[in-house]
């Protein structure tokens, strides 16, 4: 009797090596190849992440963008909501730089996104920051929108801090950038 119940158990074990073995074979062959942001440093991809400040008058809200290609990274200050520029830097960009940058970001969780309450930015947060993490002009529909806020709702779930700092590190002495010196007009509020 002993000797049917070990070997019903062998044959069960047995049974059940084999089939974790062709399952997890199956499972490794089917499955999607994630996308790597370092890969599409040559595609014409664009990356961008928007600072916007608390909601207020169109006179006094402000938003910084950063948007970089292989070629160019540009720093915008805007005021109000509708676009309006108060000013504008272009920083040269090469190809290895750009890849780097990917890389990085891609580290940090750039692309991961998580469930939301909420489809927009738009209107959140009134008294805090709003940002977004954009892709564009990507060929292989890798374009995103995420955000995330002051307040804690976001769709990003990558490392925020750690890729809000790698964003502003590309810009040459950033604080100065977003801070002009007492020059400004009048209504020049920073924000940041």
């Amino acid at each position: 009797m002993r000797y049917i119940i070990a070997a019903l158990i062998f044959v069960g074990l047995l049974a059940l090596a084999i089939v974790l073995i062709i399952t997890g074979f199956s499972s490794k062959t089917n499955k999607v190849k994630p996308i790597s942001l370092s890969a599409q440093y040559k595609t014409g991809i664009e990356v961008r992440y928007v600072n916007s400040g608390p909601i207020t008058n169109n006179q006094v809200h402000q938003s910084i963008a950063i948007t970089i290609n292989n070629k160019n990274i540009n720093l915008t200050i805007y005021q109000g909501y509708d676009g309006h520029v108060l000013t504008t830097n272009n920083y040269p960009n090469t190809s290895n730089s750009y890849r780097n940058l990917l890389a990085s970001l891609g580290y940090y969780g750039y692309i991961v996104s998580k469930p939301s309450n909420f489809k927009s930015v738009t209107g959140l947060c009134p008294l805090g920051n709003r940002y977004s993490y954009q892709i564009f002009n990507s060929p292989n529909g890798l374009n995103q929108n995420l955000f995330s806020t002051t307040c804690g709702e976001a769709t990003l779930a990558g490392n925020i801090g750690g890729i809000q700092q790698v964003m502003q590190n590309q810009i040459p002495n950033y604080s100065q950038a977003v801070n002009p010196p007492q020059s400004m007009p009048a209504n020049f509020v920073p924000a940041f």
